[in-house]
């Protein structure tokens, strides 16, 4: 039995690949948004999980040393960072523009995310940073000139999108509890008595 060669070769001809370029192209597109979105999220997130810790690291280092502890935050324009230090004892400055242990929020997206100063309502510093203190037993330090205790909230949004939903965390008692929220959840705490 004789077989008959054939001069048709397998594969797909250049509208074939065409189209399936253009498909290709079309769902990268309808993915993009959603992607980018979730990666916004999760750089927030982020940011709000290491200010947590970082408020935690402060109110532990107050009660075990004896003394109090603060808790930086600045937005320098091009990126977050944050600061933990025990408040110098000299002159009782505040501490946070002296401070040269600044690290970057989430280390290298610290330049995707921004302090929304609109839903902030921690102290806020000449040098831009926002301050918290606790004192030696692991409340919230009580403010010297106006004798109330500053509860605040930190809030963080994505860096050029100041409609975007920000992530907080406010300190809501003077006992320093912490809650995380995300939008309407970062609701400005009243100041304390």
């Amino acid at each position: 039995m004789l077989h008959k060669r054939s001069n048709q070769t397998a594969g797909y001809t250049t509208i074939e690949l065409l189209v399936i370029v253009v498909i290709v192209a079309i769902l990268a597109a309808m993915a993009a948004p959603g992607w980018l979105g979730f990666l916004t999220r999760q750089r927030l997130n982020a940011a709000q999980a290491e200010a947590t810790v970082a408020l935690r690291e402060v109110q532990a280092n107050a009660k075990r040393e004896k003394r109090v502890w603060q808790a930086c935050f600045r937005d320098d324009g091009t990126r977050v960072m944050w600061a933990v230090r025990p408040r110098p004892l000299a002159n009782g400055q505040a501490g946070c523009n002296t401070a040269t242990n600044w690290q970057n929020i989430t280390q290298s997206d610290a330049d995707k995310i921004a302090i929304d100063n609109s839903r902030s309502t921690s102290e806020l510093l000449q040098n831009g940073s926002y301050r918290i203190e606790f004192e030696h037993k692991g409340l919230l330090s009580r403010d010297p000139v106006t004798g109330r205790f500053p509860l605040g909230t930190i809030t963080f949004i994505a860096r050029g999108q100041p409609n975007s939903t920000g992530r907080c965390v406010a300190i809501e008692t003077i006992l320093g509890t912490t809650r995380v929220g995300t939008g309407d959840e970062c609701r400005l705490p009243t100041p304390q008595p």
